[in-house]
């Protein structure tokens, strides 16, 4: 696992105008937002079991796109957009000579207007960088240089609206997961404004960041799931919509021993559990199970869930066995850190519970107990 101090950069890649490195290492919104904040001019080529594309860029907006792929050539675009049809597209290749382009060629046989060929570019470079965004592995590599200016037929287009539509298609419970903001992150309005229109769902997942939730709280709070919920919030956060205030304290503020064992560490917080299942169900009666057992669910539905299996106890606890056993598919260095932040996200997930049941006066009550159980103020 990488630890924060050894987070890769754009920035720290950054060396005497060239940029280089692996997008295992480097999101593709953070470099392509890097190359806009830093005004750069070159090509940033990327490379990936043999495909290479390239996206030339001039002062920090994108102009032009190459691909090494025949999906990706003008012609196929405009055929997808059924600006051509096959049979245009046929005749038009086989008269090409010396170096012609095509697009010249379609506009000049009257078969393509010059509004069509300029569509069909800018369509042309948009799929080409958007397909770059469902890479999770590759090399790229940026220079500083003038091709860009070389090109006679170029564009403007803003990298941040590249990225907002770029992460748009991607499945949120694919490989983008790995690169989504932890769960107790706590967001807040960032720098920036929209460079495209929002569509409502989007409107309706940043309406709910106010400086004090986490991810997590906004993911239970929205009405898209947490995957989408997740994905729209690392688009916005990508090109500072959005930004991260930290990771939120949690109520168990104490310094846990490296020898200590999971099923200790779970006894810890199934104190905090306990106290809370008994507070609310001296509130609210023996609804209060079926509320608590709710959010467990919604916790244990995410995707390598630590809580497969797990059911509260009739005292409200977890089992710290079924708890542990569901650890070892974990990496051994990533075990640890897994427990202790999916056992606050079940007490955030509890306490959110009890705030929406009972009230925000319950809620800091609890938080207040939990931290004088912890020996904390």
């Amino acid at each position: 696992m990488r630890m924060a101090s050894e987070v890769t950069t754009a920035e720290g890649l950054a060396k005497g105008g060239v940029l280089r490195g692996k997008l295992t290492d480097v999101s593709l919104p953070e470099v392509l937002t890097f190359l806009k904040v830093s005004s750069k001019t070159g090509v940033l080529s990327m490379v990936q079991v043999g495909v290479r594309k390239s996206l030339f860029f001039l002062d920090g907006r994108v102009v032009f796109a190459a691909s090494s792929l025949t999906q990706d050539r003008l012609g196929e675009v405009l055929l997808r957009g059924s600006k051509i049809s096959a049979d245009e597209y046929l005749r038009i290749s086989q008269r090409i000579r010396g170096g012609q382009r095509l697009g010249k060629a379609l506009v000049e046989t009257g078969v393509l207007s010059p509004k069509d060929l300029w569509w069909g570019i800018e369509q042309q470079v948009k799929e080409i960088a958007w397909s770059l965004f469902s890479w999770d592995d590759g090399y790229f590599l940026f220079e500083e240089n003038d091709r860009a200016r070389q090109e006679k037929i170029t564009l403007s287009l803003d990298v941040a609206a590249l990225v907002i539509d770029g992460v748009r298609k991607l499945d949120g419970a694919g490989p983008l997961q790995g690169r989504f903001a932890p769960l107790d992150s706590i967001l807040e309005p960032g720098s920036a404004e929209s460079p495209v229109a929002l569509e409502p769902y989007e409107r309706h997942v940043l309406s709910l960041v106010n400086g004090e939730r986490t991810v997590g709280e906004v993911c239970r709070e929205s009405e898209i799931g947490e995957a989408e919920t997740r994905k729209v919030l690392h688009a916005f956060i990508a090109i500072s919509v959005l930004r991260s205030k930290g990771r939120k304290q949690a109520p168990l503020d104490r310094e846990m021993g490296e020898s200590e064992d999971y099923r200790s560490l779970v006894e810890l917080y199934n104190e905090m559990y306990r106290y809370l299942f008994r507070h609310m169900s001296g509130e609210v009666g023996p609804i209060a199970e079926i509320i608590l057992e709710k959010y467990l669910n919604d916790l244990k539905a995410r995707p390598g869930s630590l809580f497969d299996k797990v059911r509260l106890n009739r005292d409200g606890a977890v089992d710290a066995v079924q708890v542990e056993k569901n650890t070892f598919v974990l990496p051994e260095g990533d075990r640890r850190h897994r427990v202790i932040e999916s056992l606050n996200e079940l007490l955030y997930a509890e306490l959110l519970a009890v705030k929406r049941t009972l009230g925000a006066q319950h809620e800091s009550q609890l938080i207040q107990v939990f931290r004088q159980m912890r020996g904390t103020t």
